[in-house]
């Protein structure tokens, strides 16, 4: 564990466990979606019907909920090929006093980096910041509470998981100051906008769904998908031999 995780991680730890109220409300705020999510959620809703008469504003909006979730997918790819890394709350580094109300068995088998909630939801705040600074500090702020601290506070990351999700969230969303990617990023959803509005907003408000929901009805599916092709190809495999075998 480097300096700076370890320094950060013992400060906030020494007020673990002291108060019922306190580590429950950090907890919530780390797990709860309406306290998570509902802030930002709200605030991209309110930019894009605020903002009707831009197609520019609606643009990078788009663009920025795209990369956003392609930088989960990033994440994902890259949690595969960088070593496993222990999350605080279970570290052998320090003597971690495990928050009120958090598993100390939460995500047993994932890697805490880089942080997906971190990539996620930076990224959001700069899409929205790109749009209206108002309302984009008013996001890296709430961003700042909910996956920042939260999710330090209760073990689940080191401060540089979270500092490597939002460089990678913020990257993503950055791109699309190159205008080539901006175009092949926005190609098909923004003529679909303009062109069918009923349809578009449907899948939008699904994306959103998923997204406050950070993605987690996803992950069974995701895992049964896995599992079934596997079994699939087992099988496969299995009446192949077989009938060579004859």
């Amino acid at each position: 564990m480097n300096p700076l995780d370890y320094h950060v991680i013992t400060f906030l730890n020494q007020f673990a466990n002291r108060s019922w109220t306190f580590d429950t409300l950090v907890f919530l705020l780390a797990q709860n979606s309406i306290l998570k999510t509902g802030l930002i959620m709200a605030l991209l809703g309110w930019i894009w019907f605020r903002r009707t008469d831009s197609t520019q504003a609606r643009t990078t909006l788009v663009f920025g909920l795209i990369a956003s979730c392609l930088g989960v997918l990033v994440n994902r790819l890259l949690s595969l090929m960088v070593p496993f890394r222990v999350r605080p709350l279970r570290s052998a580094v320090i003597d971690f006093v495990v928050p009120q109300s958090v598993n100390p068995q939460t995500l047993l088998s994932w890697s805490s980096l880089p942080s997906d909630h971190a990539t996620l939801f930076f990224g959001l705040a700069l899409s929205i910041y790109l749009v209206s600074r108002r309302a984009g500090l008013l996001a890296f702020g709430h961003v700042l509470l909910v996956v920042g601290f939260a999710r330090v506070y209760l073990g689940y990351h080191h401060p540089t998981d979270i500092l490597a999700g939002a460089l990678i969230g913020a990257g993503m969303v950055l791109l699309v100051m190159v205008p080539a990617i901006k175009t092949a990023v926005t190609r098909l959803p923004m003529p679909w906008q303009q062109e069918h509005p009923p349809s578009f907003h449907a899948a939008l408000f699904v994306m959103m769904f998923l997204i406050a929901m950070t993605f987690e009805p996803v992950y069974p599916l995701a895992g049964f998908v896995l599992t079934a092709a596997k079994a699939t190809i087992n099988l496969t495999a299995v009446t192949v031999t077989a009938t060579l075998h004859h």
